[in-house]
Order: C-alpha cells, then sequence, then structure tokens
C-alpha cells in the first residue's frame, strides 16, 4: 500500500551522515565469558544497542540497503530471546537518529515499515515472556501509520 509522502521534522539534517568506514569494530576491552557460569551479579542490568551499520553491511553483501535493515531487526530478535533468557531487565534498542529523516524517502518508509511489521509479528510473543516495551524519542513526528501500529 503506498504511503502518504513523509512529513519530515523541521529540525532534520539536510544530508545523510556517512563516516569513513573501515571495516568491523568490535568493542574493545570487553570481558568475555561462557555462556551460562556468571553468576547473576556478573550480568548487566541494561544492555544498549546502537542499531547502526545495516545500510554497510547489506552493501557489502550487494543487497538492497532495506534488507541490511531486515537483517539487523533479525539479530535483535535473536539477542532479545537471549538477554530474556539470561535475566537481562533492560535492553535499549537506539534505532532511529535524527540524521535518518536525511535518507531517501523510500529509505524512512522502509525503516517504519519493518517497526511496524516488528510490532505486529512479535507482540504477543513479548508480552507472554513479560517483556515491556517502552518507546522514547519524538513519537509525534512518526507517520500516523506507524504511531497507529505503536499504539
Amino acid at each position: 500500500m503506498p504511503r502518504a509522502p513523509l512529513a519530515r521534522p523541521t529540525d532534520a539534517p539536510p544530508a545523510a551522515h556517512e563516516p569513513p568506514y573501515d571495516g568491523v569494530r568490535v568493542a574493545a576491552d570487553v570481558p568475555t565469558s561462557v555462556a551460562g557460569t556468571e553468576s547473576p551479579d556478573d550480568l548487566p542490568r541494561h544492555i544498549a544497542i546502537i542499531m547502526d551499520g545495516n545500510r554497510r553491511w547489506a552493501r557489502a553483501r550487494d543487497l538492497p540497503e532495506l534488507e541490511g535493515h531486515a537483517a539487523g531487526v533479525e539479530a535483535i530478535r535473536g539477542l532479545l530471546k537471549h538477554a530474556v533468557r539470561r535475566g537481562i531487565p533492560t535492553l535499549t534498542l537506539y534505532a532511529f537518529s535524527r540524521e535518518n529523516w536525511a535518507r531517501s524517502d523510500e529509505e524512512v518508509n522502509g525503516l517504519f515499515g519493518l517497526l511496524e511489521a516488528a510490532i505486529r509479528s512479535e507482540t504477543d510473543e513479548l508480552r507472554a515472556q513479560g517483556v515491556r516495551v517502552q518507546l522514547l524519542g519524538r513519537l509525534e513526528e512518526l507517520p500516523a501509520e506507524t504511531r497507529r501500529s505503536i499504539d
């Protein structure tokens, strides 16, 4: 179904932010252990993830950019299930920055479409697992269809 033209926030940036990319980035000095051997006190209480690099991942594989975003959603699905199993109480996803508004209408609409699809497909299971979802940010700037799916 075609979407209405995007109404971008007036303070959205004029161009997408594309920093130079020199390969895979890995967090330094992160302790590693065998899953299941930590005591509950050793587990983090809050994990925050910045969803970045999905377009680069897709481009490196000669895939459409939206497929990279969809792969990012799939990666989060598995990570969320693992966090629930391990008893991590809080997981924060930073999924749409102000810079994202500078991307093409097709890509921005695709991102919101992925969010809407994830809400439709995952809400029942998340509720069954006792997961509480709280969205933060300027929700009033989202397209009406996206706000309705959130509601």
